[in-house]
């Protein structure tokens, strides 16, 4: 038969059960037990008697010391609550307390598993009371949290970063391409009509050259020339043809001032809304020379015909180097760059 064991706190004595040896219990007083490894009927059960603590008074005094009614520890006098259980030694409630894994003096080293809980007895198990540890729920939150932000950065490369970048490069690419061909068909140009000079002067150098990139179905026909046109009337020095050619000796390349004059004179003349001279400069003559003017386009199909017949008839001028010659292509303005 089995022997037993007792509570060194409280004296309760338990049945011994092989398969509970060496497991840590606790009592029901709220002490820790370690069940012996061997059975205790084969030692002196006189060495095992526990004697059973004596019990104070009541359960409502507290005020003369003596006994804790619940574990039997001594109590002060004047004592409220019992240090060793936490039984209220006024009201006989008993305080709900928690003890952390590995124990102190009384503990003797870690508890036991939720696995190895003893049945039939309250479990010593592992409770971490530690402030610094996070709940189940804040654990959640935080993967939650960090799976969101995650989502939310891959969500922007695939919607914004990644197709602005495919995008861009495709247009350099297409870019690259144009100029490339581009520069094929400058040469070609050069080429058929026996020399730069040549070309410029036939008005062939950009033949063939209709802008064909990736932008021109979105853009006007005329976006190139238009593009140069604010360009010149972006530059610093600009000044009104009217006000240029009242200098006595101001003048565009290859003109002298009279003709200079006559030719700002017949563009007002035809409609053009407004005459400006770009980047005149003093020569060493002292003259002011200027190489080109822009000028605002009548907005009548008529006027603008005959602008364009007139620009036509002027000798002493040249196309831009890398532009087909000007037509009525529904442009705001037109250009003159006369030759030197």
């Amino acid at each position: 038969m089995s022997g037993s064991f007792s509570c060194d706190a409280c004296g309760k004595t338990y049945a011994w059960k092989p398969e509970l040896a060496g497991k840590r219990v606790k009592c029901k007083c709220g002490k820790a037990i370690t069940i012996p490894i061997d059975d205790p009927a084969g030692d002196d059960m006189a060495d095992l008697a526990v004697p059973a603590p004596a019990r104070g008074g009541g359960g409502g005094g507290g005020g003369g010391g003596g006994a804790c009614p619940s574990c039997g520890a001594a109590v002060g006098a004047g004592a409220v609550i019992c240090v060793n259980c936490g039984h209220n030694l006024k009201t006989g409630k008993k305080l709900s307390t928690a003890k952390q894994v590995g124990g102190g003096a009384a503990g003797g080293g870690g508890g036991a598993a939720a696995a190895e809980y003893a049945p039939g007895y309250r479990s010593y198990g592992a409770v971490n009371t530690s402030d610094g540890g996070m709940s189940d729920k804040q654990k959640k939150m935080v993967i939650f949290s960090s799976i969101a932000g995650i989502a939310a950065i891959i969500a922007v490369l695939a919607i914004v970063i990644i197709p602005k970048a495919m995008k861009e490069k495709k247009r350099l690419a297409d870019a690259d391409a144009h100029s490339s061909k581009k520069m094929e068909r400058l040469i070609t140009n050069v080429e058929s009509a026996g020399g730069l000079q040549e070309a410029m002067r036939q008005g062939t150098l950009g033949q063939g050259l209709e802008h064909q990139d990736v932008s021109a179905q979105t853009k006007p026909p005329y976006w190139a020339i238009e593009e140069r046109h604010a360009n010149m009337l972006a530059t610093p020095n600009v000044k009104v043809a009217k006000k240029f050619i009242l200098g006595p000796t101001s003048r565009f390349n290859g003109h002298d001032h009279a003709q200079s004059v006559k030719l700002v004179n017949d563009l007002y003349a035809l409609g053009c809304g407004s005459v400006v001279v770009i980047s005149p400069v003093m020569a060493v003559d002292n003259t002011e020379v200027a190489g080109s003017i822009v000028a605002t386009l009548p907005t009548d199909k008529a006027a603008r015909t005959k602008v364009f017949a007139y620009y036509k008839s002027l000798d002493k001028t040249v196309e831009p180097f890398d532009l087909p010659r000007q037509t009525d292509m529904g442009q705001k303005w037109i250009s003159i760059e006369f030759k030197e």
